[in-house]
């Protein structure tokens, strides 16, 4: 991410609870199968307009649902909102993984749908961002992705694309989700419209190859 820091500012926030804090000290891995990293991830550009409350409200249940199917785990929850490259000043909103679920529903119900330029948004960046999250080693790991709007790329889309020959500091989708796959990070996508129909089959597509190699 050295361009993307040379070029555009964002938010990060980190876990602050007492057991956010307790965790990062300790430097032992065995304990990591009880633990659950779910990561949210979401464009929050002006699109999302129409869908962002019900995209919001959605996240949430996925952080209860996640809570009542796995009663023996303890879950952390992460966000990453994403938005385009005129977003400058605000191109990411992150929350690194905390225990603290309340406080993470809190932030995701904060979230405004603002920016954006042309249809499609970066993507690309956005799960760049997931993936250099603090997943622990040996922890399950989920990330739930929602989006109205394809990636930069004309391969992904038929629409018009101030970058179509895909996101221009080098982040290329496929290997992107390849590394989710090679990671066992189970990657679920939530179709909005129809104009991520074309990313979301090449997503699938190449998150299933890594697995047909194991």
């Amino acid at each position: 991410m050295d361009q993307y820091r040379k070029k555009y500012k964002w938010i990060l926030e980190k876990g602050t609870s007492e057991k956010d804090k307790a965790l990062e000290k300790k430097k032992e891995e065995t304990d990591d199968e009880r633990i659950l990293d779910l990561a949210l991830i979401m464009d929050l550009t002006s699109s999302m307009g129409p869908y962002i409350e019900i995209s919001k409200d959605t996240l949430k249940k996925v952080i209860e649902d996640t809570m009542i199917n796995y009663p023996d785990l303890e879950v952390r929850v992460a966000f990453v909102g994403y938005r385009d490259f005129c977003d400058t000043k605000n191109i990411f909103y992150i929350h690194d993984f905390t225990f603290d679920l309340d406080h993470m529903k809190e932030t995701i119900g904060k979230q405004q749908a603002i920016g954006g330029g042309d249809s499609p948004e970066d993507v690309q960046g956005g799960l760049r961002q997931v993936l250099d999250l603090s997943f622990r080693e040996n922890s399950i790991k989920l990330a739930y992705f929602i989006a109205d709007a394809p990636c930069h790329g004309s391969k992904y889309h038929t629409g018009h694309d101030g970058n179509p020959q895909g996101n221009p500091h080098g982040l290329v989708l496929e290997e992107l989700v390849r590394e989710f796959s090679d990671r066992e990070i189970d990657l679920s996508c939530y179709k909005l419209t129809d104009q991520t129909e074309t990313m979301f089959k090449i997503m699938e597509k190449s998150y299933n190859e890594c697995e047909l190699r194991v």
